[in-house]
């Protein structure tokens, strides 16, 4: 797996989105998306996947978060990850780090961020958990995001679509998120 590998942005903290009930053990990891050439987190309730550059040869299954831990140690740059579907490795300079995949099924990301509007206005007072979305943000690497729905008759029908802003300067790489609103009581 030597001549595989790709780098992940050092501001994308995409295993914060991951799930850590271990009895959701399937989602308490990130899938590497081959054929998307991407990376997937989700809790159940916010979902994250972040398009990656220089993803060539691996194969698709869900890694630790550990790994993305072990990507951050010392320089970021020397640092790449590799998966071919039974363990994920860490490598930088002489070393190298080894993971075992999770095993089970993750959820279908793309049918489900497929279904969250990528542009839409809607006049509508919507509810949402301030903490996640702030673990969306951090995730996505940006200190903005934008939000879209979809409504009818003034209620949310959809996951929210959550993009990152470039307003505010940050440089925001190619994202999307979803997040389920919740019940204003």
């Amino acid at each position: 797996m030597s001549d595989k590998g790709f780098a992940v942005p050092k501001e994308c903290k995409i295993e914060r989105v991951a799930a850590t009930e271990s009895t959701r053990y399937s989602i308490c990891g990130v899938q590497i998306n081959a054929e998307r050439k991407s990376l997937v987190a989700t809790d159940g309730r916010i979902l994250l996947e972040l398009q990656i550059d220089g993803m060539n040869g691996e194969t698709t299954a869900v890694v630790q978060c550990d790994v993305f831990k072990a990507l951050r140690k010392g320089r970021l740059k020397d640092r790449t990850l590799s998966c071919d579907g039974k363990e994920a490795v860490v490598s930088g300079g002489a070393s190298e780090e080894r993971f075992a995949c999770i095993e089970g099924k993750f959820p279908d990301a793309v049918m489900i961020l497929d279904g969250v509007p990528s542009e839409s206005a809607a006049d509508v007072v919507v509810g949402i958990n301030a903490k996640l979305l702030a673990r969306l943000a951090e995730g996505m690497g940006t200190n903005g995001v934008i939000l879209r729905m979809r409504t009818t008759d003034k209620k949310v029908i959809t996951a929210i679509s959550v993009t990152p802003s470039h307003r505010d300067g940050t440089p925001a790489p190619d994202a999307r998120g979803a997040i389920m609103p919740i019940t204003l009581t």
